[in-house]
């Protein structure tokens, strides 16, 4: 038989795009679980408080290794002028486990401003992995805060960080990243109380439908801290149906709701006795 052939070939185009463009290549920022929670952190009076954790975020990678030397972060103070959160923050260490991986001098600092942590080296996230860093501060002694009584800052990684953030591929090109770390504000006191959540519940007595009672039960302890005793009762935080609840020590507040009609609180403690319906941790 006979073989028949056409040797005409249409002209074909490719085009090659980088593996940054590729919408499966991507790096992801969000906040640790270890992130503190807004709380008072005891410092002292002559020295200086170190390792104190003011951010834990992580970073993911998807379909590719992403590099850099160089991440942004915004810490916000309470305080109007940049002689108080210089007087009160000492240095801002970036860290990988116990691995230091940059400083920030705390006269460098200045409030709702992006600063850099500028690695000493380059650090690399394996492709699809997550990676986890952590922000600690050294707090001044209480000496230094000139009309700041108890300063108060927080740290973050902001959206605007995370776009000012650049983590590079195997062949230097930028990658896609978004997210962000937003901190909790960490006040600072050298006598105060530490309030820890515990456990939360709510147990209906009636699942039928809307206004049903019920009972919301919140514990959490209180720690007391410097020279000063902390009081607690009742009345100290009042919310909009009636008054917010916990514990002293170990004990349990309960609030219960009764339909539309409001709640009423009740503070107990299983360590501490209430005088006049007044705790008292020492």
């Amino acid at each position: 038989g006979a073989i028949m052939t056409d040797s005409t070939l249409d002209p074909v185009s490719f085009y090659f795009d980088t593996l940054s463009n590729s919408t499966d290549v991507k790096v992801t920022v969000s906040k640790g679980s270890s992130s503190p929670l807004a709380q008072m952190v005891e410092v002292g009076t002559t020295g200086s408080t170190q390792n104190v954790l003011m951010n834990e975020f992580k970073i993911k990678t998807t379909g590719s290794a992403a590099s850099f030397d160089s991440i942004p972060v915004t810490i916000t103070s309470t305080q109007t002028d940049t002689k108080d959160i210089t007087d009160v923050v000492g240095e801002l260490q970036l860290r990988h486990g116990s691995d230091v991986l940059a400083t920030i001098d705390g006269a460098s600092l200045v409030s709702g401003v992006a600063i850099p942590f500028n690695l000493d080296t380059t650090y690399t996230v394996s492709a699809d992995s997550t990676d986890t860093f952590r922000v600690y501060a050294t707090i001044n002694s209480s000496h230094n805060y000139g009309s700041s009584v108890n300063p108060s800052l927080l740290v973050s990684v902001t959206t605007g960080n995370v776009a000012a953030f650049v983590p590079e591929d195997s062949n230097g090109d930028t990658l896609d990243r978004a997210g962000s770390a937003v901190g909790e504000i960490q006040t600072f006191a050298t006598a105060g109380a530490q309030v820890s959540y515990v456990s939360g519940s709510y147990i209906p007595y009636d699942a039928s439908g809307s206004g049903v009672d019920g009972t919301i039960g919140i514990t959490f302890t209180v720690t007391a801290f410097g020279s000063d005793d902390v009081t607690l009762n009742e009345a100290q935080a009042a919310g909009a149906d009636g008054e917010a609840a916990g514990t002293i020590g170990t004990g349990v507040v309960v609030n219960t709701i009764t339909g539309a009609a409001g709640a009423g609180a009740i503070l107990t403690s299983s360590t501490t006795t209430a005088s006049d319906g007044v705790f008292t941790v020492s």
